[in-house]
């Protein structure tokens, strides 16, 4: 009922993103900047080449339900990551080279905070296999509106290690 719910609030695209690193993989034109997280097109992404933050902004405080995270993976098959509203920790686990929807608490902000931490495993597999990446990724990031058909809290493979965040 929670993700259905998401389809009646609208999808806000941050309008500014900031990192602690940008890195193009292989000297692709498609990779790197923080901004390429947010442009709308899904072929260009963050890429840092080693753990990394991204800093996304509203033009405003909105009540955030969800990240959408979609995850194309050019450089890496996943990460492990923390996601930050305003500096308060509201999910925490697995993003796979799939797109996923991480429901949370309604939390009101403005700046969302993608961190990835090349030092703790992600899950690869429906089995469970973990792998530990040196690369950090973001194809688009988003809030609210319709989720993706994987989430944080559904039967996906790639939410085995997720934590619950209140």
């Amino acid at each position: 009922a929670y993700t259905e719910s998401l389809d009646e609030t609208s999808n806000l695209v941050p309008t500014t993103a900031s990192s602690s690193c940008e890195d193009s993989w292989a000297g692709t034109s498609y990779t790197g900047k923080a901004s390429f997280a947010s442009d709308g097109d899904p072929s260009t992404k963050w890429t840092c080449n080693g753990s990394g933050k991204v800093d996304f902004e509203l033009d405003s405080n909105e009540v955030i339900k969800s990240i959408n995270v979609g995850f194309t993976g050019s450089t890496t098959n996943g990460n492990y990551v923390k996601i930050y509203i305003d500096d308060k920790l509201v999910a925490e686990g697995t993003q796979t080279a799939n797109d996923k929807t991480w429901l949370i608490q309604p939390t009101e902000g403005k700046k969302i905070t993608y961190e990835t931490l090349l030092t703790e495993p992600h899950v690869v597999d429906g089995n469970g296999t973990t792998q530990n990446t040196t690369w950090s990724e973001i194809g688009e990031l988003s809030v609210n509106g319709s989720s993706f058909g994987c989430t944080n809290k559904n039967s996906c493979f790639n939410n085995l290690n997720d934590k619950n965040i209140e």
